[in-house]
């Protein structure tokens, strides 16, 4: 699965609330069109979460950052892959729930929300 495909067919699914929030999303894809083997319908749902927690945090006219590039495993440089980063400027996250964000079904936004985002 071509990475930078996915991630531009995720902001195309997303365009009419990018546009409508005024969210200037800037791409830096340096993977050099790098394939992935997964399975491309779990990473369109992770970077379809992603993209929509980064919407939710922004006041309208943020901005977000998407980047791709070429990455490797530390304990085997022979074991490539890619680094995807989707980064926002908005409010954070408060200090008390840093330490949950990783947690199975965390989630702040009550019924509404999944705790799938990270």
């Amino acid at each position: 699965m071509n990475v930078e495909e996915a991630i531009e067919s995720i902001l195309n699914l997303y365009a009419k609330q990018i546009a409508a929030k005024k969210i200037m999303v800037i791409k830096q894809y340096q993977s050099d069109g790098a394939a992935i083997n997964s399975y491309p319908r779990e990473i369109r749902q992770m970077l379809s979460t992603l993209l929509v927690n980064a919407m939710e945090a922004l006041r309208t006219g943020g901005t977000i950052a998407v980047r791709v590039r070429k990455s490797f495993y530390r304990g085997n440089p022979a074991n490539k892959g890619v680094r995807i980063t989707i980064a926002d400027r908005g409010v954070g996250i408060p200090a008390q729930n840093k330490a949950r964000i990783f947690e199975p079904f965390f989630t702040t936004k009550g019924k509404q929300g999944t705790g799938l985002g990270l």
